[in-house]
């Protein structure tokens, strides 16, 4: 969609190179968003479960599915996987993806903070000043030396995966605090519990020493929604499970005391709710992620040792700017009395667009 097709005398690396592309599906034209605009706003848990129901199924034909001639249709990606993309070769597909997060924020589809709400305005704005600035240029990679280090990444994968003779599968063992909120105990706050993460499962007990005994609980998260509940300026680092079980969807709370321990945690609960381990190849990364998200949020508070003494420069807005195209309605009023500083300004458009689509599927 929106590409020029190439010659077929053109070998492949080379047809890529000089493809071309629709500039309006590379960078989509601004539109001012606003209480008059006609969009969709959901207003509570049942239209935000509207959104997410009814997805197509490729291997059917659209009539199959009730689709019929005339019929609008609105497409989306429901999987926001973006770490194969190539921003030289996949502008079209980074914008969409970029597009989609941008609205879901915007409409409050996505359940965000204050101070998220806040970072994803400052990526934002930095995507917008950095739209028509050319990309850094980094170490050159032909194209057959980044197809050979992805085989060698998928090789990696797939030995450990086959690997029958683990000394030791990894596993996540630390003291935790966890609530259920759906529990009459609730209202008594958080509980200190031994927390063991083993392959896809996670277990807890009264202490360290009864690790050889019967678990508290014993949960499996495959399949599991995880979601994130930060605030790097209170100190808050919270982990929401809904994890299917026998009496249906339970709601379990884990509470981390440090940035480190809450990164490894949730690391392994969203590989967990993938069907994957600990000992997949993407954990490291997955960690790695987490940390720079939480550093990026750091960066406002006065818990950065450096943001004593330096400060970010301020941003120069567009003669244009108008708070409403960055920031959901909920927080709109709040965004307009409050300043929020961050470093951004080292980030490339790509950069900046992939950032704020990472904190999205975080």
């Amino acid at each position: 969609m929106g590409r020029v097709p190439i010659m077929p005398s053109i070998s492949f690396c080379e047809g890529l190179e000089n493809e071309q592309f629709d500039m309006a599906l590379v960078h989509t034209p601004r539109q001012a968003v606003n209480r008059d605009t006609v969009v969709f706003r959901p207003q509570n848990y049942v239209e935000k479960a509207a959104l997410n129901r009814g997805w197509l199924d490729s291997s059917r034909s659209l009539m199959e599915q009730g689709v019929f001639e005339g019929d609008v249709v609105l497409l989306r990606f429901k999987y926001m996987t973006f770490f194969d993309l190539n921003p030289k070769y996949d502008p079209v597909r980074i914008n969409q993806l970029y597009e989609q997060a941008k609205w879901s924020i915007l409409l409050d589809e996505f359940d965000h903070t204050e101070e998220e709400a806040s970072l994803f305005a400052a990526l934002q704005l930095q995507a917008t000043l950095q739209r028509d600035s050319p990309e850094p240029e980094g170490p050159t990679k032909d194209d057959v030396d980044m197809m050979l280090d992805e085989l060698e990444q998928n090789l990696d994968a797939a030995a450990l995966g086959r690997r029958s003779d683990l000394m030791q599968v990894p596993e996540l063992a630390d003291y935790l605090r966890y609530m259920k909120p759906k529990k009459l105990a609730a209202f008594k706050g958080f509980k200190r519990a031994f927390f063991s993460f083993r392959d896809l499962y996670l277990s807890y007990y009264q202490s360290s020493s009864d690790i050889n005994q019967p678990p508290l609980g014993h949960f499996s998260l495959k399949g599991c929604e995880v979601s994130p509940d930060v605030s790097v300026s209170q100190g808050k680092y919270q982990i929401k499970l809904l994890v299917p079980t026998a009496e249906g969807m339970t709601d379990f709370v884990l509470k981390c005391d440090t940035e480190h321990q809450y990164a490894r945690w949730m690391a392994a609960c969203r590989l967990a709710s993938r069907g994957k381990s600990m000992a997949d190849s993407s954990y490291p990364q997955e960690v790695e992620n987490i940390k720079n998200l939480l550093h990026m949020q750091n960066t406002t508070n006065g818990r950065n040792e450096n943001t004593a003494t330096r400060r970010a420069a301020p941003v120069k807005l567009p003669n244009d700017f108008n708070v409403d195209e960055y920031v959901s309605q909920r927080y709109v009023r709040k965004a307009r009395s409050k300043q929020a500083v961050y470093n951004l300004s080292n980030l490339s458009y790509n950069n900046a667009l992939l950032m704020h689509m990472l904190m999205c599927d975080n």
